[in-house]
């Protein structure tokens, strides 16, 4: 299962939205399985935000990947194990 490019919009952040739209997204998983994230490298310090979103629900930072998207921007691989069981990421 691979998350491309998920973002809220600035004015709606620290709301609870990303929150939401992760836990749905979890609900749809049939663990055990693997879930990847891809979002802006540090290169990119608006990026910030979707990083530390993605470690806070306990994704592992990993590898990177050039020439990613239409503007071919640096992007980075987060992953997260879903070993089975119902865990709510809050």
């Amino acid at each position: 299962y691979t998350i491309h490019w998920l973002a809220v919009t600035p004015s709606q952040q620290r709301k609870g939205v990303g929150s939401a739209l992760f836990q749905h997204i979890y609900g749809l998983i049939e663990p055990p399985a693997e879930l990847v994230a891809v979002t802006f490298s540090e290169k990119f310090p608006a990026g910030f935000p979707a990083r530390n979103f993605y470690k806070k629900k306990g994704f592992v930072p990993g590898e990177f990947v050039s020439n990613y998207g239409p503007g071919g921007s640096l992007a980075q691989i987060f992953r997260l194990s879903i070993n089975g069981g119902f865990e709510l990421f809050v």
